[in-house]
């Protein structure tokens, strides 16, 4: 089964499009710009960790 895809449009310039993977009940955003920048949530819990890795760009980006 492919995804969807998902499009972002009239986001200002510093957005970063992050990509999703979900392990589980963890779902994890990495940033294909920013190295070491990643963000998890567990659907479970509810606990939302960020690591923005010094970036100071806005981040988006959904999961499936």
């Amino acid at each position: 089964m492919i995804a969807p895809r998902i499009e972002f449009s009239n986001l200002p310039e510093d957005t970063h499009v992050c990509i999703s993977h979900r392990h589980g009940n963890v779902i994890t955003w990495t940033c294909p710009h920013c190295p070491g920048y990643i963000r998890t949530y567990n659907e479970k819990t509810g606990v939302l960790y960020v690591d923005r890795a010094g970036s100071t760009a806005n981040h988006t980006g959904s999961s499936v």
